[in-house]
């Protein structure tokens, strides 16, 4: 048990991260103590070993400084969000877009609106997602023109590349603001995040920017892959929202030119969640591991390391 009077850091499962709180923050907790006594009795009444979320555990509300490593700390859902204004097709072309997307931009010199955005482009190998993205589109913005176009690439071992153009300024003025530009600065921003229904978008990026792992140890597992940090968190927090528990990774390479990578993992048991995202071929129902306990509030993460914050 820590006692201290600085800023604490909390290491939990799931995160890359740790969570800073202040000495004198009240958390809500299940604790290892309560886990280790009920295991003991059910352990010599001979009853079959269980799941941690089979336990029922109490919640305690206690000072951070009186937490350790092995209980399991809330990281709640947000609740009562106003639900959001668009349709869930729309959700899925802007996950899509947040994924392989980015602005079209007046290419003819000379003009008025040299360099500036008069569109989207949305870039996929599998030209059948952007055959699917283009009508909801138009149906959304309808005064736009499109067309789908190839590039073929001269080197043999890179994937030819379909992209679709889409000319609208309606389509700019909705789309920047709300989600951001170049893969590294994408975000959600908050007229959009702060909103509930938002499954669908996160399914759309899962197709653009996603996949499920079809063998070894890992099959069945869907990962979401980004570079924006903000945008990581952001995907994680509307995942927690559906009930659906998912751990975030960090990579860093070796090149400098490279920048950071985020993996979202969401957990086979998970994945029945996601139908609407159609690189989701294997669908999952079961238990969440040991190291997070649903519950109507949120996820309880187990403490993995705890330590002051750096100053």
């Amino acid at each position: 048990m820590i006692n201290t009077k600085s800023q604490i850091s909390v290491h939990v499962a799931g995160l890359p991260d740790p969570l800073t709180f202040a000495s004198d923050d009240v958390i809500s907790i299940k604790s290892r103590l309560d886990y280790n006594a009920v295991r003991y009795l059910r352990k010599y009444r001979n009853i079959q070993r269980r799941s941690i979320t089979d336990f029922d555990l109490p919640t305690h509300f206690v000072s951070v400084t009186e937490i350790d490593i092995g209980d399991w700390l809330l990281l709640p859902r947000r609740q009562n969000l106003p639900p959001i204004n668009l349709t869930p097709d729309q959700l899925y072309v802007a996950g899509f877009w947040v994924a392989e997307g980015h602005h079209l931009k007046e290419s003819k010199k000379g003009t008025r609106d040299f360099g500036k955005p008069i569109g989207v482009c949305f870039t996929n190998t599998n030209r059948h997602y952007l055959e699917t993205i283009q009508p909801i589109m138009h149906d959304w913005f309808p005064n736009s023109a499109s067309h789908i176009r190839t590039s073929h690439s001269e080197n043999p071992k890179h994937s030819t590349k379909h992209v679709l153009e889409f000319r609208s300024r309606d389509a700019s003025r909705f789309f920047y603001p709300n989600f951001g530009e170049y893969s590294f600065g994408k975000f959600l921003a908050n007229a959009i995040y702060e909103h509930s229904g938002l499954l669908p978008l996160v399914c759309g990026y899962i197709d653009g920017d996603g996949c499920q792992f079809s063998k070894g140890r890992r099959a069945g597992q869907v990962v979401l892959i980004t570079t924006s940090h903000q945008l990581a968190y952001q995907l994680r927090q509307i995942l927690l929202d559906e009930d659906i528990w998912t751990t975030l990774q960090y990579k860093d390479h070796s090149n400098p030119n490279h920048r950071r990578t985020y993996s979202l993992t969401v957990t086979f048991t998970n994945t029945h969640k996601l139908i609407y995202a159609t690189k989701v071929t294997t669908l999952g129902v079961g238990r969440t591991n040991n190291l997070a306990i649903p519950t109507p509030e949120g996820f309880y993460a187990k403490v993995k390391g705890i330590l002051p914050a750096s100053t």
